[in-house]
């Protein structure tokens, strides 16, 4: 962690962060000095990106961001656990459902807009 980093001392909660570029921007916001509090429904990549981050001071979460209730509940979990709100907020989680378009069924289509737009 660099003391002279881009965002030294700032928390970041980032979504979807136990795999892809979410995992990535944890890594990068913490090699700049960043706390980060990562977030997603995957508890082992949590606790794997957890042991990979340079740093000390981070936290995951793990949380269904389509659940308005459980992102209340992650809001009150954040302040609870850093006494304060996060500078920086990433919202990568993201899900992506194949299939043809006869086979889409509506409730494919509820989660895609329930993770990847509220």
């Amino acid at each position: 962690m660099s003391e002279a980093g881009l965002v030294h001392g700032k928390l970041a909660l980032v979504t979807g962060g136990a795999s892809g570029i979410a995992r990535g921007t944890c890594n990068v916001l913490a090699r700049e000095g960043a706390t980060i509090a990562a977030v997603d429904i995957n508890k082992q990549g949590l606790e794997e990106l957890l042991k990979e981050l340079p740093g000390v001071g981070h936290s995951v979460f793990e949380t269904d961001v389509s659940s308005s209730a459980q992102v209340t509940q992650l809001a009150e979990r954040v302040l609870a656990a850093y006494q304060r709100p996060p500078n920086i907020v990433v919202c990568c989680a993201g899900v992506v459902h194949f299939s043809d378009m006869v086979d889409f069924k509506e409730e494919d289509f509820d989660r895609l807009v329930n993770v990847n737009l509220k």
